[in-house]
C-alpha cells in the first residue's frame, strides 16, 4: 500500500497509522486498483482534527474530508 502522510502540527502513533491503513485497505474492494493514497492530517484551534484522504486510481481520483474529535473518527467516516 503506497501511502504518503502529511501532518500539520499532529503526530500520530504506530497504532493510529497501522489503524488508517487497515481501513483504507478495505476501498480496494470497491475502486479496484489504487495507485496511491494522499493523507493529509492537522488540527485546528478547538482541537478537532480535521483528516482528507486523496485516493488516486488508474482513471479517477477520489477526494473526501472530514472533521470530527479523534482522527480514528474521521477516518471511519471518510471511509
Amino acid at each position: 500500500m503506497n501511502i504518503r502522510y502529511l501532518f500539520k502540527g499532529v503526530k500520530i502513533d504506530e497504532r493510529t497509522g497501522d489503524y488508517i491503513e487497515k481501513r483504507l485497505g478495505k476501498l480496494e474492494k470497491m475502486l479496484g486498483k489504487i495507485l496511491h493514497y494522499d493523507v493529509e492530517i492537522d488540527m485546528d484551534k478547538k482541537g478537532f482534527f480535521r483528516v482528507e484522504v486523496m485516493i488516486k486510481t488508474p482513471k479517477q481520483t477520489f477526494r473526501s474530508e472530514e472533521i470530527s474529535e479523534s482522527i480514528e473518527g474521521s477516518v471511519d467516516i471518510l471511509v
